[in-house]
């Protein structure tokens, strides 16, 4: 309610399905992800250049126990990160 109360109207948690998200949300709004490359060439380039990273993204994500070992890992090197050089 504060946050309405503010102006907030909506609040993104981003993609994922992860349980908190499920709990806190009121309705789902569909997404879709694209590039429009004019050069071919450069499209080809882009392509090879995500695909390994979007491969192995969903290969942890489709998997509960590497998704939850990724997500440990990720907040342990955030709050080390965030000693290391506090704001």
């Amino acid at each position: 309610m504060h946050a309405a109360r503010n102006g907030i109207r909506l609040f993104d948690c981003g993609a994922g399905e992860e349980h908190y998200k499920q709990t806190f949300r009121d309705f789902d709004i569909g997404l879709a992800r694209g590039a429009l490359r004019r050069n071919a060439a450069i499209a080809v380039a882009h392509h090879l250049k995500r695909t390994p990273r979007k491969l192995a993204t969903e290969f942890v994500l489709s998997r509960p126990p590497l998704r939850k070992a990724a997500r440990k890992a990720l907040l342990l090197i955030g709050n080390l990160r965030s000693r290391l050089h506090p704001g």
